[in-house]
């Protein structure tokens, strides 16, 4: 059956090597987009690693330390995530501060305010 295309996250086992091709991770992640229902990228800052975990993406997760944020960044590099829209933000990540300082200067343009 070399002429189908078997999606791999539709096996109850993924075969080995599978989420090392970003082709997988795009095609996985605009799937399960699909079932989701969404439309948009903001659609994405609804999901967590729980959602992509239980449609059989655990594999995945664990390439980026179960980072919803680090995934979506990731794969969709086009888009300019903003980390804190999600539910949750990688673990340690409000301890740096860039991170501080982009929320902070975000809050700011958020508020039409032009200097701190």
């Amino acid at each position: 059956y070399s002429e189908c295309y078997w999606i791999p996250w539709k096996f109850f086992n993924i075969p080995v090597g599978s989420w090392n091709d970003k082709r997988n991770r795009r095609m996985f992640l605009d799937w399960l987009g699909e079932r989701l229902g969404y439309k948009n990228y903001s659609d994405w800052y609804r999901v967590d690693h729980n959602i992509i975990i239980s449609f059989n993406g655990i594999g995945l997760m664990r390439m980026y330390n179960n980072s919803t944020v680090s995934v979506l960044k990731s794969i969709y590099p086009e888009h300019e995530w903003i980390p804190w829209n999600f539910k949750t933000v990688p673990f340690g990540f409000w301890t740096i501060k860039d991170n501080q300082r982009m929320f902070f200067d975000w809050i700011r343009k958020q508020l039409g305010y032009n200097q701190i």
